[in-house]
């Protein structure tokens, strides 16, 4: 069996990708020695696969690997932001002015 390590490390192995959050968050719980989970981006195809063989796909990296989605790959990849946010308690979401 192989040693599982902190993903910064090069001494890891996915058990799973790509998850819906509230099964990692279930996972995060249990803290189990040497299990972490890692928030990551994906791209989202609002039609499903309509027009898949034209756009084709990012991979798991989120690099576009075929189709438009490697074309314009350059344009699709954005840049790294970040944002500032907060709830009410009722659940409505504050966003600050910029």
């Amino acid at each position: 069996m192989s040693r599982i390590e902190h993903p910064s490390s090069r001494l890891f192995t996915y058990i799973d990708q790509l998850v819906p959050e509230q099964r990692a968050e279930q996972v995060s719980r249990l803290k189990l020695a040497g299990v972490f989970t890692q928030d990551t981006l994906a791209r989202y195809y609002p039609h499903g696969s309509f027009m898949c063989h034209v756009l084709g796909f990012a991979n798991m990296e989120g690099v576009g690997s075929a189709g438009v989605e490697q074309g314009m790959e350059k344009y699709l990849k954005g840049c790294p932001v970040s944002s500032k946010a907060s709830w009410t308690g009722v659940g409505t979401r504050c966003i600050p002015n910029a």
